[in-house]
């Protein structure tokens, strides 16, 4: 090339498909799917968005919200935070199965999500806003999950994208709205990619990842995993 020639025109900036098959830049796919993640708890439940002090997510009006499964749900995390209040960081003998023993060992205890939102709820009073920090982790994380999940299976692009987002806010879901533990039951797809990862590659680090997460499954509460 001589200073006279010019130089060559570079080609449009646009979307080319990924080594995993996918069409969109694996950047690009996960920096929308932390937005679809992150927009899409206020999509669905924009009431609970304008109100988190006092406004829980429910599948129907309100009048449906007041002995349904959100009241269930925040009674639960409110036993579970009385008990670290006195230092009793187990659900053994709890009044919701009185006068049988050790029946609640074996329910949905929510040790995880009690855990993660005992200072907020604490700290603010609170009760509806710890239930709905818990549940926006669940809409966050299970969305996160699913897309990690689906690009794996079909490259980091708008099949993969679309399917999370699906997989998190599906009819099903919708449904059972009121019910968070469904959508903690999505972090099932974590363990599913590690161990997806292990398989193809054979890294014990990944299979450590796999047990490890599947452990975190457990104490978020298997009855969503089961659903």
């Amino acid at each position: 090339m001589t200073a006279t020639d010019k130089p060559p025109e570079r080609e449009p900036d646009r979307p080319r498909p990924s080594p995993d098959g996918g069409f969109l830049r694996p950047g690009t796919f996960h920096l929308l799917l932390i937005v679809a993640a992150l927009a899409g708890p206020v999509g669905f439940v924009p009431r609970v968005a304008m109100s988190p002090m006092t406004a829980v997510p429910c599948g129907g009006d309100l009048s449906e919200c007041r002995l349904g499964d959100p009241i269930i749900g925040v009674s639960v995390l409110g036993r579970a935070w009385d008990r670290m209040d006195r230092g009793e960081p187990w659900n053994q003998d709890d009044r919701v199965f009185a006068p049988y023993r050790d029946t609640w060992a074996l329910g949905e205890g929510r040790p995880l999500q009690a855990l993660i939102t005992y200072p907020i709820a604490r700290g603010t009073g609170s009760f509806a806003l710890g239930y709905n920090v818990e549940y926006l982790l669940a809409c966050i994380l299970t969305t996160l999950a699913a897309g990690g999940f689906f690009s794996r299976l079909a490259g980091t692009g708008w099949p993969a994208l679309v399917a999370a987002v699906a997989f998190t806010w599906a009819p099903a879901r919708l449904n059972n709205l009121s019910v968070d533990v469904t959508l903690w039951g999505g972090l099932i797809l974590l363990s599913l990619s590690f161990g997806l990862d292990y398989l193809r590659g054979g890294r014990r680090s990944r299979l450590l990842l796999f047990a490890s997460s599947l452990l975190v499954v457990g104490f978020s509460c298997l009855y969503g995993t089961t659903m």
